[in-house]
């Protein structure tokens, strides 16, 4: 993790952070690739892939019930920007076209 790192994942994210942010999420985002490849390092082979083991136990999951969602208008009443009942967000994505 450098700074140039991080300031690309500011601009993608949109968000701002202070310099003490900036370390604090430096520091955090080393911590989880360390924990991702110390995971990867370990020796699984032998080891099956479905934990299930094509069983399912239903007891251990929820019915699927229906349930009201949020209302429409009070989420679109809170973004900062909407337009024709949908969230409107600026591109994210550079393609290339000059704009």
């Amino acid at each position: 993790m450098n700074r140039e790192l991080i300031g690309h994942l500011e601009r993608l994210a949109r968000i701002d952070l202070t310099d003490e942010e900036r370390r604090t999420l430096t520091d955090q985002l080393t911590r989880i690739v360390e924990f991702v490849e110390k995971v990867q390092s370990v020796d699984t082979s032998g080891v099956d892939a479905s934990p299930l083991d094509g069983r399912f136990d239903a007891g251990r999951v929820r019915d699927d019930e229906p349930a009201p969602g949020l209302d429409r208008d009070q989420a679109l009443g809170r973004a900062p920007d909407a337009a024709g009942g949908f969230f409107r967000v600026p591109p994210v994505i550079d393609r290339g076209e000059g704009g």
